[in-house]
């Protein structure tokens, strides 16, 4: 009898001294990861919705610091700063018989928070998220050039603000995040405000930007 309860005794205690020590792994994944910063970027494809000129895809890419706070469990929110391109392109010869070729080109400073929720495949954790984002508009170029050579014209200057300098909008997506800190997902933004600011040869109305990135980074 007393043998018994000694081998009982100790694998109680074996299975309580096991406790901690896997506690602690687990605190160790992402999912179960508090709060956090996190380096980001994306490379992608950009265009204009509703614009019937600059029609085409041109690249998108953006770059940026994120901090997510964990507020109930495995939800989060995170908010982050990036520099962000974005714009619109026309082949000119699908109109007017014209080898050269228009793009717009934008830089935004942005400002996205979203919320995600956190839950586990294995050991990989996986966030879908929504939110919004508003953006200011740095710098700004219409790009016209041709096999004779080519021409800009700034867009976003005070002395020639073809643009609205402020845009808002729609940003989802989805990202996964693997123990040893590495982040990949894909990210949509869909801008909601038209910010062209007066009717311009190559530009047009109707400009609101839309991106679609893969997006790779790191959690500290």
């Amino acid at each position: 009898m007393k043998t018994k309860t000694l081998a009982l005794l100790s694998a109680l205690i074996l299975v309580a001294a096991s406790l901690p020590a896997q506690n602690a792994a687990n605190a160790q994944h992402p999912t179960d990861r508090r709060d956090g910063l996190s380096l980001r970027a994306g490379f992608g494809m950009a265009g204009l919705g509703g614009n019937r000129l600059l029609d085409e895809l041109t690249c998108a890419w953006n770059v940026g610091l994120h901090y997510e706070w964990r507020f109930a469990g495995r939800w989060g929110v995170d908010a982050g700063l990036e520099l962000s391109h974005k714009g619109g392109a026309m082949s000119n010869s699908d109109r007017w018989d014209d080898d050269s070729r228009t793009v717009l080109r934008l830089n935004y400073l942005q400002l996205p928070v979203t919320v995600a929720h956190h839950f586990r495949v294995g050991r990989v954790d996986l966030a879908p998220y929504v939110g919004l984002y508003y953006a200011w508009c740095a710098s700004g170029r219409l790009d016209t050039w041709d096999l004779d050579g080519g021409e800009y014209i700034n867009v976003a200057r005070k002395d020639n603000q073809m643009v609205r300098r402020s845009d808002f909008g729609v940003r989802f997506g989805g990202g996964m995040s693997l123990r040893c800190g590495l982040y990949l997902g894909i990210n949509a933004d869909m801008g909601v405000v038209d910010f062209h600011h007066e009717h311009v040869d190559g530009i047009g109305f109707g400009c609101r930007n839309y991106t679609v990135s893969l997006q790779v980074g790191y959690n500290f």
